[in-house]
């Protein structure tokens, strides 16, 4: 059954979870009955930012633990696009990341080739602060111009239902290559132009390396 930890975690009950994790007797990677350790609990089922901080404080916390599906608290955290969270997560140095995973949307049928970015900017606006989180990441483990296995970036993605915050955030980013081709002859600008997506060509217009004879 769940343990107090668990209570703690899921009500966000941050002085009782300080607590709790005091006592060096509390097994503090214990799973719930559905198969949820508490960091993957905090960062997955609840998105606590607060929580998912204190339990990152406690050294004896499992931060790569997996729960009974293999997913573990960035992976979760990732899929249900907890900006906040993943940016903790990436920034604590023993958290694992795969920048390139085709696994992180377990629930999904995987895109093979996709990296972490390709699968944010495929959700548009709606991951902006995610792909934010992704780009500011301290040990710079994600490659802005990563191809697919159709050759397209993320900006590619982007650029075919982006609105104009993801666009702004992949567009100005100044290691993002705007011109990238993929193996159908296309870059971002005719992706957006075949989407309609005027959002996205204004915004590309505005980059002054912008090939528009590509």
């Amino acid at each position: 059954g769940e343990q107090p930890i668990h209570w703690a975690v899921e009500q966000g009950r941050l002085e009782i979870l300080r607590v709790i994790l005091a006592d060096a007797e509390v097994d503090v990677n214990c799973m719930t009955s559905y198969g949820y350790p508490p960091l993957v609990l905090a960062s997955a089922k609840r998105g606590h930012s607060r929580v998912v901080k204190i339990l990152l404080e406690n050294g004896r916390v499992d931060v790569n633990q997996k729960d009974i599906w293999g997913s573990t608290a960035f992976g979760l955290a990732f899929f249900y696009r907890k900006a906040d969270v993943v940016t903790l997560l990436l920034n604590d140095p023993r958290v694992e990341v795969r920048a390139h995973d085709s696994d992180i949307d377990y629930r999904e049928s995987p895109n093979i080739g996709e990296s972490l970015l390709h699968h944010a900017a495929r959700d548009g606006d709606c991951a902006a602060k995610l792909t934010r989180a992704l780009l500011e990441d301290a040990k710079g483990r994600f490659n802005v111009n990563q191809l697919d296995n159709q050759g397209r970036t993320p900006l590619h993605l982007a650029s075919f239902n982006g609105g104009v915050n993801l666009m702004k955030l992949l567009v100005w980013e100044s290691r993002v290559d705007v011109n990238v081709v993929d193996i159908r002859g296309q870059t971002a600008l005719h992706v957006a132009c075949m989407a309609g997506n005027s959002y996205a060509v204004r915004i590309l217009l505005t980059h002054p390396d912008i090939d528009v004879n590509a």
